[in-house]
């Protein structure tokens, strides 16, 4: 078995008509009927990033075989916060794999976007330990489905978000505990990694270069100025 890896984006927000959300154009559509038209294979996709992934979706009545290289609800955006996340994919995943067994799904995509951390500036999903309680019922599921299938599931990985400016180390400890749990599981390597993910700085609080600054999401920020935090530096940005 091998884990390959390239440190890309997934383009999950552009549409046909022009690029969206920090996306140029729409690797997953493009790559999956690629996929669809040389080999005749359908994907699913996990879509965990913070923020629903509307490329696939916005796409299917622009390409013609996108329902075939995707089919309907096989592009997965678990709902909900902390333990009903977490429930929510593992219902998904149970679907999924009798899609697998029914031949219907070949390979599955994983893409688990940092922005959905409590603590992203425009994230609020996930507490860490649920955030990486995704990672491992997923990468569990997949060594379930190797022996299942008697051969290794395809599965790509994708960098989705991750909007920490106050910390970046923050989102790389995350995407990195991600791929631990992968090589974990699939390959059994028993590495040893500690997630470090620091507490998001709020309106009103000094970052480390010791400016006053604005880290929460537009709702928090305008719940702090409406409040009596709010007006004591309601005059910052």
């Amino acid at each position: 078995d091998e884990i390959s890896f390239s440190p890309t984006s997934g383009f999950h927000h552009a549409r046909p008509t022009g690029g969206s959300g920090f996306c140029t154009f729409s690797g997953q559509v493009i790559a999956s009927l690629k996929i669809y038209e040389e080999f005749g294979l359908s994907g699913a996709y996990f879509d965990l990033d913070g923020h629903f992934g509307n490329s696939i979706e916005d796409s299917r009545e622009f390409c013609k075989d996108l329902n075939k290289a995707i089919p309907l609800n096989f592009n997965i955006n678990p709902i909900g916060t902390d333990s009903d996340y977490l429930a929510d994919l593992a219902t998904w995943l149970e679907r999924v794999k009798h899609a697998i067994l029914e031949n219907k799904i070949q390979y599955v995509v994983w893409c688990h976007g940092a922005d959905s951390h409590a603590d992203d500036n425009l994230g609020h999903q996930c507490e860490t330990e649920y955030w990486i309680a995704c990672s491992t019922i997923f990468w569990k599921w997949v060594k379930e489905m190797d022996a299942l299938l008697g051969r290794p599931l395809p599965v790509a990985c994708a960098l989705f978000g991750g909007y920490r400016d106050d910390d970046y180390n923050s989102v790389l400890s995350l995407h990195t505990a991600d791929f631990v749990e992968c090589l974990n599981h699939v390959l059994e390597l028993g590495i040893k990694y500690t997630i470090e993910v620091q507490p998001r700085q709020k309106y009103g609080e000094y970052n480390v270069k010791g400016e006053r600054k604005w880290y929460g999401s537009s709702h928090e920020k305008e719940s702090w100025r409406s409040g009596s935090k709010g007006n004591r530096f309601s005059s910052l940005a």
